[in-house]
């Protein structure tokens, strides 16, 4: 009967520990009350471990003589060597029973002593090591077997569980740090290359980028009057940072419209509307005409600033505008490409950027006809542009009339 008993006692212990276990949140909760369950339950002494493999992955090596078995709960005497290695331990006989579990893979029972080996359904390798106040008797042997069995299956999924918040951890901090490269990256790249194509080629869209195409594009050209005159009144220095001044409000204005700025060169500046992104013709000729309107607009309020900063005569800018099919694509030699575009059509717009007056925006008929619903222009007749055999209709746009949407925009 006391056996009877005892066995019931035993197992109603097991069943109440179990269910407490399942109850904490973390593995190394879970294993340092593994311990305090089963040396309650068989009323040995608190000095215990817990050993599983240095580097936290499936299980033990094979033998003991590879040494990589880490303490990671203890309870007593044994406290002190948690997260290190059986082999800091200072007594060779408890590695001796240890290794020995280890080896043959099952269970090592001593007079005072107990070393439980089990492995878990998803092949995790354990040692339990506890010291006892009596012997270990057949009905102790059986009592750990059954708890052994309930706690493996909650090993296993704490074990996992906690496995897969590291890797979430661990995938969210490199996630972080390639996005902050690829801000980086988008930083740098868009200060050699505009916006629209710096987006496509951190998408990996290099191809597409480089691949000339023939394509219908609104294009801008711009330079300063007199720009040579200028220089040779101001120093490089003051030169340097008046340029760097209008490029940067030249630039802003384009990007608020949509416009591609391929090209400074000296004073000019060259923009155009329908690559590689496109919506519309009439919406690219309309969009770069208000930009230039912008513009004209911006470099009167800059010349007010310019005037006070010492500059005399106050700077103008001449425009000029094409809509026409062109090649747009990379430019240049294998290893070194430029973005931009060629053809009759962008030769045009230089033209007329040529022959326009300062101050004003000469657009070609093939634009006027695209935008002179909504953009006031005057005809200006067909004038001779050099590199043409032929005259070219062109338009004046009048930028005394309010265009509102450009003012919105």
């Amino acid at each position: 009967m006391n056996v009877i008993e005892r066995n019931r006692k035993g197992l109603e212990m097991i069943i109440n520990a179990s269910s407490s276990l399942l109850k904490l949140p973390s593995l190394k909760q879970f294993t340092s009350g593994v311990l305090t369950q089963l040396t309650s339950i068989l009323g040995f002494e608190d000095n215990s471990l817990l050993l599983q493999t240095a580097d936290g992955t499936c299980g033990f090596a094979a033998t003991a003589a590879q040494g990589n078995y880490k303490i990671i709960a203890g309870t007593g005497h044994y406290e002190k060597y948690v997260n290190q290695c059986v082999t800091d331990l200072d007594n060779e006989n408890v590695m001796e029973d240890i290794n020995q579990a280890i080896r043959r893979k099952m269970n090592n029972f001593k007079d005072k002593s107990v070393v439980c080996y089990f492995k878990t359904h998803n092949n995790i390798e354990n040692i339990l090591y506890l010291q006892s106040r009596k012997r270990v008797n057949k009905t102790d042997r059986n009592m750990i077997d059954i708890f052994l069995s309930n706690v493996a299956i909650a090993f296993d999924n704490l074990y996992h569980r906690e496995n897969l918040e590291k890797l979430v951890e661990e995938r969210t901090f490199d996630l972080q740090r390639e996005k902050e490269t690829v801000a980086k990256a988008h930083k740098v790249l868009s200060k050699y290359v505009p916006p629209q194509l710096t987006e496509r080629i951190l998408a990996g869209e290099i191809e597409d980028v480089w691949e000339s195409s023939r394509k219908r594009l609104t294009m801008f050209f711009s330079d300063i009057k007199d720009f040579t005159k200028l220089t040779e009144s101001m120093e490089p220095e003051d030169l340097a940072t008046l340029l760097n001044g209008y490029f940067t409000e030249m630039n802003d204005i384009a990007n608020r419209y949509g416009g591609v700025v391929v090209d400074f060169t000296g004073d000019g500046l060259f923009i155009f509307f329908g690559a590689p992104d496109a919506t519309t013709d009439r919406e690219h000729a309309l969009n770069c005409v208000r930009m230039a309107i912008a513009m004209q607009k911006r470099i009167v309020d800059l010349g007010k600033k310019w005037f006070e900063e010492g500059i005399e005569e106050p700077l103008q800018n001449r425009c000029g505008i094409n809509t026409g099919m062109v090649n747009v694509g990379g430019f240049g030699s294998v290893e070194r490409k430029k973005y931009g575009a060629q053809g009759v059509h962008v030769n045009l717009a230089s033209r007329l950027e040529a022959a326009c007056e300062p101050g004003q925006i000469l657009i070609s008929h093939s634009t006027w006809a695209l935008v002179k619903d909504e953009i006031a222009c005057e005809p200006k007749g067909k004038l001779e542009v050099k590199g043409l055999s032929h005259r070219v209709r062109a338009y004046n746009v009048c930028l005394d009339e309010t265009d509102e949407k450009t003012d919105l925009l």
